[in-house]
Order: structure tokens, then C-alpha cells, then sequence
């Protein structure tokens, strides 16, 4: 069969796919080599096997290290790509070295129900949800990933047949589904392992019926968050250079949806994913910063002294991970202002109740609420102070990336007394430390009239004149 031929200045580029049930898929396209990332990026959800049209939320990634690197919108996929790709030399287009890259979810969505609404858009956030907890290592009860993975199999199937899908039967894949660590149970080795799987997983999928494909994928996409290396980015970082060139990993970085979550590694479970160690939301960190190859992580609300100190390796890994944070906070702070959370009478889904594990008895079971049309059972978040992000800005020497913040204006109150009120300031670089100082502020009489002038030492602070008060009353500075 002849190859199709390329036109001219066109390059291939390998597209690896998230695998659906009939197995791995691989897209090659024809682009220009002086192509942005961006423009890649919509001409891949064009194809007509994924029609997504919530494009900004997904990103072409290299893998490397079984770490995936997300490629930059703006540069020229060139930049990426080897140097006999992108040569301009006359020669067979396979001839040159690969170039594959892999489409993956770059951000992740608060509410699903409202920002994955395309049948594409949704679907291929399912698969990615899938592929992640079939590969995890997290150890979570085995009802609760049983009933995630029934769900999913609701999504992926539908409702059960009982001539074709009874109990026992392998009309699914289980590297699709369940984890390789489940298998490895001792308590589902003792019941008769994979088909004591499959029957439990079989029984709860026919409960589900009745349940619409698009509330079991966006079931399945809330709950996916339930499992610790579910859904996020996760990077290895090292204590220091030595540990690096040794291979020896101490923590695992996982960037989400909420916040960043650190994972110390245990020498003697090495094959199992690592313990949380810590977790902090966007509000609960004071600022990100790198220094050569060093990743600095410092809390809100504590001293300076107390800070997370990683090595990455080197410095661009280390740039690219302070990017990835920041972008992602950014998209996640964006997000939250157009879909605020629902209230908790609004929500759609309730989690159900946990089933006691029964395969050669089936005990009666309790009466499952509706899920299409009862609540989802989170916790309702508080509405906090969120910082107003105005530009992001990259320092050379040192390499800081900053995110300038404002809070809310100075308001003087009207009363016998003068109060000057100091805006809360959050902000993502160590660089605004002497911004978070208290403030140093003068009285003096302003000569224009008979009022008093309330003017900050620094210059670049607004002064207030607040009018004579004719009560007798006492100077008070807040």
C-alpha cells in the first residue's frame, strides 16, 4: 500500500490517544513545522473520532522519565520537536527521528456538569479519569473503588444486559478498569481472585441501570478525585543533587484541581504510591520560588523559617514546574469566579452507601437513592477572600515568577476616630516579603486646610486626609 504523500513542508507528527475499550489509539497529522502549540492543539481535536470543543482545558506533553512535560502554547512546535523533523533538507518523511506526543488534560475543571457539556470534551476527560485509576497504586477501600469502577463501566457500556453481561462474565477488560493491586489482595486471592472481581463489579454494574451515560461519566469524573493519583501531574523531587544522580526520589509533587499535594516515598514500599505527607489548597500557600535548582515552597500563615525545600534535578525542570503551578492556579482562580461552587441543595449526586462485600450470598440490599435526580453529598466550601490576580511576571536573576496581587481598597470609616484599614496581601513570590510588612504611617497637619493627613513612609502608598471632627474625641490609629 502506498504512503500518502506529505505536502510540501509538511511533517508528521504521533499523537498518542487515551485508550478506549477497544484498545490503544494513535493519530498522525500532517502540520507545518512553524506551527504554534496552540494551533496544534485545535487541529488534533478536529479529528472526527474526538470532536472536542473544550480545547483550552487539554495540552500536548512529552514523556520523559514517566513524567509527562507539557509543551508551551505559544512557542512553535519546532522548538520541541528533534532537529531531522524539523530540517528542511529534501528526504523521505520516515526518515527522520519520531516525534510523539502525547494529548492529555492540562487543566482540570471544578464542575463538570457545566464546563464539560460537548460530548468530546467529556468523554475524553472520562477516558483520561479511566486510564489513571486503572494504573494507580493507591490503596483505598476496595467498596468505594468497586462502586467508582461499576460507574465507569456504566458509562462505558450503559445499562447491563442479563443475557450477555450476568455476573462473571468478561464482557470487560480488567486492565481497563481495575488496578493491578486489587489482584494482588489477599482477601480477593482467598475468594477466588479475577472472577470474584468480576462478579462484584458485574452485580453492581446491573444496579445502575437506569442511570443515563452522562450522569455516569460525570459520576465517574467527580469521583475520580477520591483516589490520590486519580487525577493531577505528579513529579518526582529529590532532597539534593546527590539523591538525584542516584535516582533516589523523596518526594512526589501532585499539582490539582484544589491546590498542590506532597508525597513522602518509603524505602520499603516502593512499589505502592507514597503517603501524603502534606496538602495545601491555593489560599493556604504564601509563595512559590526557585533558586538555581531548587524548588522553595512556603506556607501561609507561618514563619519564614518554615518552608519545603526540593531539588529538581536541573534548572529548567525546575522553571517548568514553577510555570506548571502557576498556570495552574491561575486557570483554577479564573474558573471559580465564572462557576462558583453549587450549594449543596443544588448538587446532583449523593455518594451511595458502602455495600459489604458479598459474592456467594447476596444479602438483600438496601434501597439505592436516585442519582440522576438527589445530591452529591460534598461539603459546602465557604466563600473566602480570593486574591485578584492582575499579571504574572518572570524575574531573571533569580529566576522568580510572581503573581502580583490587589485586595480590596482602603476604606476610611465615618466616626469619631480615624481607622486605617491594611488590605490583606496574598502573594505567590518571596519577593513581595517587605510588601507584607506592617504599615509605617505619619500624622501631620495639612496646611491646604484644617484637616489631618494620614501619609505612608513608603512612596508608593496613597496618603488620606480625613475632615476635622467636631466632637471631642481621642486619636486612634488601627
Amino acid at each position: 500500500m502506498k504512503t500518502k504523500r506529505l505536502p510540501v513542508g509538511k511533517r508528521n507528527l504521533r499523537v498518542e490517544l487515551e485508550a478506549t475499550s477497544e484498545g490503544n489509539r494513535t493519530a498522525t497529522v500532517g502540520i507545518d513545522p512553524s506551527w504554534r502549540v496552540g494551533n496544534v492543539i485545535e487541529d488534533i481535536c478536529r479529528i472526527p473520532d474526538l470532536r472536542i470543543q473544550q480545547t483550552t482545558i487539554y495540552g500536548l506533553a512529552k514523556y520523559e522519565d514517566d513524567e509527562f512535560f507539557f509543551l508551551q502554547r505559544g512557542e512553535k512546535i519546532s522548538t520541541y520537536a528533534p532537529k531531522s523533523w524539523s530540517s528542511n533538507e529534501k528526504r523521505n518523511f520516515k526518515v527522520h527521528d519520531p516525534f510523539v506526543l502525547h494529548l492529555k488534560i492540562q487543566y482540570f475543571v471544578v464542575t463538570p456538569s457545566l464546563q464539560l457539556l460537548d460530548y468530546g470534551s467529556r468523554y475524553y476527560y472520562y477516558l483520561a479519569c479511566r486510564t489513571q485509576i486503572a494504573r494507580s497504586k493507591s490503596i483505598i477501600p476496595l467498596e468505594k473503588l468497586f462502586e467508582i469502577i461499576a460507574m465507569g463501566i456504566q458509562a462505558e457500556y450503559g445499562d447491563n444486559n442479563s443475557t450477555f453481561q450476568s455476573p462473571g462474565m468478561a464482557y470487560f477488560k480488567m486492565s481497563h478498569f481495575v488496578p493491578k493491586w486489587v489482584l494482588e489482595n489477599a482477601q480477593i486471592k482467598y475468594y477466588g481472585g479475577e472472577k470474584t472481581v468480576r462478579k462484584i463489579i458485574s452485580t453492581l454494574h446491573a444496579e445502575l441501570r437506569g442511570i443515563t451515560q452522562f450522569n455516569a461519566q460525570l459520576y465517574f469524573i467527580e469521583r475520580a478525585v477520591q483516589v490520590a493519583d486519580g487525577l493531577g501531574h505528579f513529579y518526582k523531587l529529590f532532597s539534593d543533587g546527590k539523591s538525584y544522580k542516584q535516582n533516589s526520589t523523596s518526594a512526589m509533587l501532585v499539582i490539582c484541581q484544589t491546590g498542590i499535594r506532597l508525597h513522602k516515598y518509603d524505602l520499603n514500599q516502593t512499589e505502592a504510591f507514597p503517603k501524603l505527607q502534606f496538602e495545601y489548597d491555593w489560599n493556604g500557600i504564601a509563595s512559590f520560588e526557585i533558586q538555581n535548582k531548587k524548588l522553595i515552597l512556603r506556607p501561609e500563615n507561618q514563619p519564614s523559617c518554615r518552608k519545603h525545600t526540593f531539588h529538581c534535578g536541573y534548572y529548567e525542570r525546575a522553571r517548568y514546574l514553577l510555570n506548571l503551578i502557576t498556570q495552574a492556579h491561575i486557570y483554577d482562580f479564573n474558573q471559580l469566579k465564572m462557576f462558583p461552587p453549587e450549594p449543596e441543595s443544588k448538587k446532583r449526586i449523593k455518594q451511595k452507601p458502602i455495600r459489604e462485600l458479598s459474592v456467594d450470598n447476596w444479602s438483600p440490599r438496601p434501597q439505592q437513592p436516585d442519582i440522576r435526580d438527589s445530591d452529591t453529598g460534598e461539603e459546602e466550601t465557604d466563600e473566602g477572600f480570593f486574591v485578584d490576580v492582575t499579571e504574572v511576571q518572570i524575574k531573571k536573576n533569580p529566576a522568580i515568577r510572581t503573581l502580583s496581587v490587589s485586595g480590596p481598597p482602603i476604606r476610611v470609616q465615618k466616626n469619631n476616630h480615624i481607622h486605617v484599614d491594611i488590605p490583606r496581601h496574598t502573594s505567590m513570590s518571596a519577593a513581595d516579603n517587605q510588601i507584607r510588612s506592617p504599615l509605617k504611617i505619619k500624622i501631620k497637619p495639612n496646611p491646604n486646610d484644617s484637616g489631618i493627613s494620614v501619609m505612608p513612609l513608603e512612596s508608593n502608598r496613597s496618603s488620606i486626609t480625613v475632615l476635622p471632627i467636631e466632637t471631642k474625641s481621642s486619636l486612634v490609629i488601627r
